[in-house]
């Protein structure tokens, strides 16, 4: 016998696969695909950026940072949505 909580396991992982196979990689918005990846080189490389490229003193460089990566969540957001063919 199954104890309850690993067959409420099995059968989810059952319909993730089954849903995994329905999906269909050519219905992907490619330009959102890049908005994604943009985004993810400015939020996790902010402080690279900003002290390394554009030569920005640590002291100075926080607020900076802070709207390197705000801006892209937003352009993360946005690929997401174009991606899924939402807008």
């Amino acid at each position: 016998m199954v104890p309850r909580r690993l067959s409420f396991v099995l059968f989810w992982m059952k319909d993730f696969l089954l849903g995994v196979e329905n999906l269909n990689i050519s219905e992907i918005n490619p330009f959102g695909l890049l908005l994604m990846i943009i985004a993810a080189v400015l939020v996790y490389g902010a402080k690279f950026i900003m002290e390394e490229v554009f030569k920005i003193t640590e002291e100075h460089s926080m607020q900076r940072i802070i709207y390197t990566k705000l801006a892209g969540l937003l352009i993360g957001i946005i690929g997401l949505l174009i991606a899924m063919k939402i807008i």
